[in-house]
């Protein structure tokens, strides 16, 4: 990777902030933490990706998996 690019890479997705990500993938960081809360994870919006996957064990691509999931609102 050359200077400057950046990189969608497991270790640094993991370090983003939720709030960074959602910024990153132009996604309501309220909508994100309803998704997550859920899905039973705890979510705080500073915090890392890696620290809300590790509250349930699960890999940090779970994250990306679930915050790019449709956004369904109740009925």
């Amino acid at each position: 990777i050359a200077l400057g690019q950046s990189t969608t890479g497991s270790s640094r997705f993991g370090q983003m902030t939720l709030r960074q990500y959602c910024e990153q993938i132009n996604l309501d960081v309220d909508e994100a933490v309803k998704k997550l809360k859920d899905a039973g994870f705890t979510v705080k919006t500073e915090m890392t990706i890696r620290e809300i996957a590790d509250s349930v064990g699960v890999h940090p691509s779970e994250i990306r998996t679930i915050l790019n999931q449709p956004f369904v609102s109740p009925q």
